[in-house]
């Protein structure tokens, strides 16, 4: 940008007295400002302007120079000044007067193309600008520094300054003018750009959703054709209403949208987001701030208002607006649910009254609508679009805006969808909103879990895995609202971590029993050890049966007793020699005999009936499957479910509060769950059988089966968390009138997602009655901790032979074993993806030397290595993802390829092709498409089809390749690696071959 002349800042006297080439006019309190001789030889420096010194463009202009003034020294600092111009960074971040004078230039005339600049000359300039308006002075100036080409006012005067002959006429004034054209005319072109070629749905005016919008208004008379009405405090349904719960769990709950006070009062009604943004920033100078109000306005009043054809004043859904509030202003997420539930059972109603046409066309306008709103809320995460980054909010309050935002739409949507159930367009909509990843999906997922973390819940209970399980939008402000069990105080999972909660992290040496109640000290209750231990060396289940003052052992006779399903943390761990408190043994008897009457209430649980002797240890450890299968109830104790869950309660939180407990992140407890005949939990108010309640199975003594849920079944239709999982399965062998035996071990690794152990090495103990594995061959394995596990995975998938072909695809750390480095180095750090992996995917071999299945194979052109500059450390820091774009000959298609590895083995990021599942991938299909990076070596030449022998293929890493743009990271897609002139990587052609994968 350009030069300031000497006489922009003088006194009122000295520039009306200087001579110009027109005369002043007559009033003393205006001031004459031109360029003059900063910008000269050019047609602009000639422009002048008369303005009052109130000028509010000219006030932030002062505010401009006070700030350069104090950031840079007037001759030393010139250097620091060019070298961090603001074409490296948007105009959030300099001071807010930079900011609004950019936006009202950029409204005024945008950048022109640097062609067009040539044309422009003097005649037109002066024919254009406001002789009275600064602003004018600014873009003339501006003007002036682009063309013929772009240049620096700034670095001109240095120039002059090292001139000893010609820098004596250079003033500090003279150089901080400059220093102010410089960064405005940067800015200017910078945002003009921005504007350009940025946000292509936002409601702003610039993008292209907008411009084609308005133009299509222009084409309407009387535009919009139909009557709106306001609504008013009486329209609301009230709290509390059965109405109003079934819009919660159904569509969702809106949360408080942070309110800027945008002018949304006093203007006429809009039928487009593009017609209420241009209608409250014409005639108003918009700061930055501005702008991002507006957004909000209209993102929410604008949006309502639009889709229900009703006019909103702000006082029906603004809380906090007055001065005096201490809390920052908000659109009430609580009245935006009353009014949507209105506007619902008016639109239902209406529907069958009226015209059919006008109805249908209605429905459209609002699936358009909502289709810009969805596409705009994705823009509005990405940093070069957002309005409000733009503003100067951190990316961190912009993401929560979007969040909060997007939980109003969501329920719009799907509200609209019931209305109009039957357009094409709303079944479309309805699948944008469910359709992942969407950029709003992750601020969703981000805001969710930061909301449960303050209102105490535990980040390892609330961690990314489980919050980016395929939660609904609808159910994430539900699951907001619910609030977690605090054992004994409100900060106890401080200490807690994303990767462990410190209750369930086991000290066998420091650990206590607990008693019923804190204030008890009764005594220990212990059974007889010598019984247990003969019962299991005939291999005969122990149960015990508590007269009320002692433990007499008996064996567990098939379906004559019940099973203790429990986690260590809650106190009820222990051993045989030890016992528990009386009165624990005392409460688990009488929940035995209210299930098990017939029986004397005989039970079995592992701190009364497993010993501590290593080899009566591992004989009760190869009975652990028999007896839970054997078991008539299988009883799950848990204090968070008992303390959270009623039957008097909503199921949905009954539900949800099970996800959440211990006992469905333990390992132990999968198999002890699955394997149960009849599966009970304690409730606040007894024990409970859950799969009846939910209408999982038909009720006891009747073939009729029960649906607590109606239209809301979609609490169990999605594998929110394992627990479902774990339901829904025990669900369809009771439909079939079967029993579980074996699991497929796609489906154990799934139910095994967000559970834990204490000891890596009972994972595979823990789970081997699910699978056809040896458990007595698997316990004599010996080593360390890391040893055994290590060695018990690969005896497992070994015993297993048959395993998934895709399981080397699936996103885990590695063993690091020689043949085996595909493998998984754990079944439950297996990330389970947005849309798994299928049991029909097929099956592969593994054997001594590998993993041997059919596979296609894709050679790249070149070997591939991965650059370090697209590496990204994942924060637990035992992994790294490499993002690169590969280019597909065959489809002419870009992709982006990311490469997942151990951090101990990234060293091993050269490979040279890729092994897929299938060859059926395109660039219209927004899913991911697995796959794996490795080094064929020799073998890049493949052997012919008909060859019986293998192609050897090492791995390196499991992949992803995106096709959507929207899954490309920020931070990665703006590296110069990714602009379109650089070359990516080739894939050359698929061929389907067996492979042996080491």
């Amino acid at each position: 940008m350009r030069v300031l002349c000497g006489e922009l800042h003088p006194t009122s006297v000295d520039v009306l007295s200087r001579p110009t080439r027109s005369s002043p006019p007559a009033d003393a309190n205006v001031i004459h400002l031109s360029w003059g001789q900063l910008i000269v030889p050019h047609p602009f420096s000639g422009f002048e302007v008369y303005i009052n010194p109130e000028d509010i463009h000219y006030a932030l202009y002062e505010e401009c120079i006070a700030y350069l003034k104090a950031k840079f020294q007037p001759r030393s600092d010139i250097s620091r000044l060019l070298a961090n111009h603001p074409y490296r960074h948007n105009l959030s971040r300099f001071p807010p007067p930079f900011g609004t004078l950019t936006n009202v230039l950029v409204d005024r005339m945008p950048s022109p193309d640097p062609r067009k600049l040539q044309a422009i000359n003097r005649i037109q300039v002066h024919a254009t600008f406001d002789r009275r308006c600064f602003l004018d002075l600014i873009l003339a100036g501006v003007l002036a520094v682009s063309v013929p080409r772009r240049t620096y006012v700034t670095r001109a005067l240095q120039a002059r300054l090292g001139d000893e002959s010609n820098g004596g006429d250079v003033s500090d004034a003279d150089i901080y003018r400059a220093m102010f054209l410089d960064l405005v005319a940067w800015l200017w072109v910078s945002e003009s750009d921005s504007r350009a070629s940025g946000a292509d749905w936002s409601p702003m005016p610039w993008s292209r959703a907008s411009i084609r919008e308005l133009s299509q208004a222009k084409s309407l008379p009387g535009w919009p054709a139909y009557e709106t009405h306001t609504a008013l405090e009486g329209y609301l349904v009230p709290l509390g209403s059965p109405q109003i719960r079934k819009h919660e769990l159904v569509h969702g709950a809106p949360v408080n949208i942070p309110w800027f006070g945008a002018p949304h009062d006093g203007h006429p009604f809009c039928p487009t987001l593009s017609s209420y943004v241009r209608l409250r920033r014409s005639g108003s100078m918009q700061t930055l701030l501005d702008d991002a109000a507006v957004w909000i306005s209209a993102m929410s009043f604008g949006l309502l208002e639009a889709v229900t054809r009703t006019r909103i004043p702000e006082s029906l859904l603004i809380i906090n607006q007055r001065a005096s509030s201490r809390v920052p202003a908000a659109v009430s997420g609580s009245q935006i649910l009353r009014f949507l539930a209105r506007w619902h059972g008016i639109m239902h109603d209406q529907a069958k009254e009226a015209d059919r046409d006008a109805h249908l066309t209605h429905g459209r306008e609002v699936a358009r609508l909502l289709q810009t709103a969805l596409h705009a809320l994705d823009e509005e995460v990405w940093t070069a679009t957002s309005m409000l980054v733009r503003a100067g909010l951190t990316m961190d309050d912009a993401a929560t805006i979007v969040a909060s935002v997007t939980l109003t739409v969501i329920p719009v949507c799907t509200i609209a969808h019931c209305i109009w159930d039957t357009l094409p367009e709303m079944k479309e909509l309805l699948q944008e909103t469910d359709r992942s990843p969407r950029l709003y999906h992750k601020t969703i997922t981000t805001f969710c879990r930061q909301q449960m973390i303050r209102a105490g819940w535990c980040p390892n209970i609330v961690s990314r895995p489980f919050v980016n399980l395929g939660w609904s939008i609808p159910l994430f402000s539900h699951l907001m609202r619910l609030r977690p069990h605090i054992r004994r105080h409100p900060g106890e999972h401080k200490a807690c971590t994303e990767d462990a909660c410190t209750f369930y992290t086991i000290n066998a040496g420091a650990y206590i029993q607990r008693h019923v109640d804190p204030s008890c000290n009764c005594a220990y209750t212990i059974p007889p050890l010598d019984k247990v231990q003969r019962l299991l060396s005939e291999g005969t289940v122990p149960a015990v049966v508590y007269n009320g003052t002692s433990l007499r052992i008996q064996p567990a006779a098939d379906n004559t007793y019940v099973a203790i399903s429990h986690v260590w943390a809650d106190g009820l761990g222990s051993i045989t020699e030890v016992g528990l408190p009386t009165c624990q043994v005392a409460r688990i008897a009488g929940l035995a005999q209210q299930l098990l009457p017939e029986s004397s209430g005989a039970f079995w649980i592992d701190s009364l009936c497993v010993p501590s002797d290593k080899d009566m240890r591992k004989r009760a450890i190869s009975l652990m499957g028999v007896t839970y299968r054997n078991a008539a109830k299988v009883l799950v104790i848990d204090e968070c479910i008992r303390a959270q869950c009623s039957t008097t309660g909503s199921w949905e939180d009954n539900l949800f509060y099970i996800g959440t407990s211990g006992w469905v992140r333990r390992v132990w407890t999968l198999q002890e769950g699955l394997l149960a005949r009849e599966l009970y939990f304690e409730f606040r108010d007894g024990a409970v059988d859950v799969e009846e309640k939910l209408g999982l199975k038909p009720v006891a003594g009747s073939s009729e089966w029960l649906d607590p849920f109606g239209d809301r079944k979609t609490w169990l239709s999605r594998p929110a968390c394992s627990h479902v999982l774990l339901l829904n399965l025990r669900a369809q062998f009771h439909a079939a009138g079967e029993r579980i035996g074996t699991v497929p071990l796609n489906t154990v690794t799934r139910l095994l997602h967000l559970r834990s152990t204490t000891k890596a090495a009972d994972e595979i103990i823990a789970v081997s009655a699910l699978l056809p594995l040896d458990v007595d061959a698997l316990q004599e394995i010996t080593g360390d901790d890391v040893e055994i596990s290590r060695r018990r995975m690969e005896a497992c998938l070994l015993q297993l032979k048959e395993v998934p072909r895709h399981l080397p695809m699936e996103r885990s750390p590695r063993l690091d074993v020689l043949n085996f480095r595909w493998a998984p180095r754990s079944l439950a750090e297996i990330v389970i993806s947005q849309a798994p992996f299928k049991d029909t995917s097929g099956t592969a071999i593994c054997t001594d030397a590998g993993l041997l299945a059919k596979y296609v194979v894709g050679a790249f052109e070149v070997p591939v290595c991965l650059p370090w500059d697209c590496r990204v450390d994942h924060p637990a820091g035992d992994s790294v993802t490499h993002y690169i774009t590969i280019a597909h000959s065959a489809t002419e298609s870009m992709y982006l390829l990311e490469a997942h590895m151990n951090t101990a083995l990234s060293r091993s990021i050269l490979f040279d092709a890729l092994l897929l599942l299938d060859d059926d991938f395109s660039p219209a299909d927004r899913h991911p498409v697995p796959c794996l990076a490795v080094r064929l070596g020799a073998a890049r030449q493949p052997p012919s089809v008909d060859s019986s022998e293998p192609i050897r293929a090492t791995y390196v890493a499991a992949c992803i390749l995106n096709t959507h743009r929207a899954l490309f990271p920020d931070h990665i897609m703006s590296s110069d690696r990714f602009r379109p002139e650089f070359p990516s990587f080739r894939l050359g052609a698929l061929r389907e071959m067996r492979v042996l994968l080491t």
